[in-house]
């Protein structure tokens, strides 16, 4: 797994977070382990826009 964080130069109220899972379960196991509402509680708060916006990518 990969959990890496960027900040916009040009708006660093913005992010972008790149995460990397070897396989649909794993990521189905991430978000549903006891840590992530925890987590998600205190992010809420900070999302300005319409939420977080979920993006899958294929390896080329």
């Amino acid at each position: 797994m990969h959990f890496i964080t960027h900040r916009e130069t040009e708006h660093p109220e913005r992010f972008f977070v790149y995460e990397e899972y070897a396989d649909a379960a794993s990521f189905e196991a991430h978000i549903n382990a006891s840590y992530g509402a925890k987590f998600n509680e205190a992010l809420g708060p900070l999302i300005v826009e319409d939420g977080s916006q979920l993006t899958w990518l294929n390896t080329l």
